[in-house]
């Protein structure tokens, strides 16, 4: 939650819109409908102050994620007014997301009439497709993060973190996130006391601030020349052994300067960071897979110094090894 949260006190309806789009999560659509018709018929002590909910398509027909399922929908609108915006997650490649100039101009203009813009997941990528997230704090899903800081630079991105309003603009991180951002308008619009009640009633947890251990810290977002590929391929191999700069750039058949050139063109990092982000990832699927004991992983990814380890491993992953464990192990 950001600092300068506050409760928005009103007696009119809010009304929210949710932007049905190509490739849009038909799933979370209906589920952020649900949330707020459970908080409205559970949760919400005064009737005379709901949550009325729309979902507002470009198209007449929409063709969404793996799905057939119908939409009551309705159009845009350049006439219409709306406490809240919505734009749900998408399953795609971002390079296939096109804003038209229609909803470009109609989401500029909801905002600047005053309306809160949302986005979960993917969606921020719409959001600063038009130039909304310029110079504004925001969070997406962690697959994507590269991508966004590479296209659109103006963005403040801050990946570790679940929700972030910023100027009227929240953004929300991945895709199961818009309970999280629901939950979030809940709290704005009435009160964390509500909040809570519609997410124990949904049996979730309320109290998410980061997705930093959800992050798949080797995932690369970008495609790789076979020789780096190979490198990449020798480091998983070999990485219970010291591997420094000079070994890495002499296993490539390159200088230390170009390695690190290479490195941060086309991973977006360093090869030091590198290594720490490959490390902790292994780590946390060994924690998870295996019953050694954190020595041992420690010892098996490469590093000799436990307590380096750990404090690197609660940097990386917002958790300590054995709180990693007992949240995300499955248990039976």
């Amino acid at each position: 939650m950001n600092q300068g949260f506050q409760i928005l006190t009103s007696t009119a309806p809010i009304s929210v819109a949710i932007i049905n789009l190509p490739n849009a999560l038909v799933s979370s659509i209906l589920g952020i409908q649900d949330v707020f018709h459970i908080a409205n018929t559970f949760c919400i002590a005064d009737k005379s102050r709901l949550f009325s909910v729309q979902i507002v398509q470009e198209k007449e027909s929409i063709v969404n994620f793996q799905s057939n399922v119908p939409l009551k929908t309705t159009s845009l609108d350049l006439k219409q007014n709306f406490d809240v915006i919505i734009i749900p997650p998408i399953i795609s490649d971002v390079r296939d997301i096109k804003v038209s100039k229609t909803l470009n101009t109609w989401l500029n203009l909801m905002y600047a009439k005053g309306s809160y813009i949302c986005s979960v997941c993917v969606g921020t990528y719409v959001l600063a497709s038009v130039g909304l997230l310029d110079n504004i704090k925001a969070t997406t899903h962690w697959s994507i993060e590269q991508n966004i800081l590479d296209t659109f630079p103006l963005v403040l991105l801050d990946i570790d973190r679940i929700v972030i309003e910023d100027k009227n603009i929240i953004t929300a991180g991945g895709i199961s996130a818009y309970l999280d951002l629901s939950l979030y308008l809940i709290r704005k619009y009435f009160s964390i006391l509500v909040a809570y009640e519609c997410a124990n009633f949904l049996v979730v947890d309320a109290g998410r601030t980061s997705q930093k251990h959800y992050k798949n810290l080797a995932s690369l977002s970008t495609e790789l020349e076979p020789e780096l590929k190979e490198l990449l391929a020798w480091i998983k191999i070999n990485i219970n052994q010291v591997l420094t700069l000079a070994i890495l750039a002499k296993q490539m058949h390159v200088s230390e300067r170009t390695l690190m050139r290479i490195f941060k063109k086309k991973i977006g990092i360093l090869p030091t960071k590198y290594l720490q982000n490959i490390r902790v990832q292994m780590a946390k699927e060994l924690l998870i897979n295996s019953q050694k004991s954190i020595e041992q992983i420690t010892f098996n990814i490469g590093y000799e110094d436990i307590p380096s380890f750990r404090r690197l491993f609660k940097k990386k992953t917002g958790l300590s090894p054995g709180e990693y464990r007992n949240i995300f192990m499955v248990k039976f």
